[in-house]
């Protein structure tokens, strides 16, 4: 496997915020609370920084990644379909040339689909609600589709 490049400045950025999320979150399991579930997108970050730590061992670690795993593609609310597309826009992000990801910073991102239209300039119909509304979004790809070329 390919070494990732170096972390850009904004990435440090965010994954220093990733980090003090992480930390906040561990600090309130002190106050005997259960633990909150982080946000997909902070889960997702913290799934992917993840480090083995010794003092933790191979079972602790390992639970740790099914849980940030979890709460990053949460299986219990969304499909098999929903959790691949997750799995593959991150894939196609990654494999991005920086100068199209930087015509991405910003936006939503909710599937690969949208990703190719924001990168062809054409904006879909925001119509429905939430992420991953996949057969929403097929829809619109397809009306998308059957429209005259210009």
């Amino acid at each position: 496997m390919l070494a990732e490049p170096a972390p850009t400045a904004l990435e440090q950025e965010q994954l220093g915020a990733v980090k003090l999320e992480e930390d906040e979150i561990a600090g309130q399991e002190d106050h005997g609370r259960p633990e909150p579930r982080p946000r997909p997108e902070v889960a997702h970050q913290l799934f992917r920084c993840f480090r083995y730590q010794e003092d933790m061992g191979p079972r602790a670690s390992l639970g740790r990644l099914r849980e940030l795993c979890n709460h990053w593609l949460q299986p219990a609310l969304h499909t098999k379909k929903q959790i691949l597309e997750l799995l593959v826009l991150e894939q196609f992000l990654s494999v991005l040339p920086p100068h199209l990801l930087g015509r991405l910073q910003g936006q939503p991102l909710r599937d690969g689909e949208e990703v190719v239209l924001l990168l062809e300039g054409v904006t879909r119909d925001t119509s429905f609600v939430g992420p991953l509304d996949l057969e929403a979004e097929h829809q619109t790809g397809r009306n998308l589709n059957k429209s005259p070329k210009r």
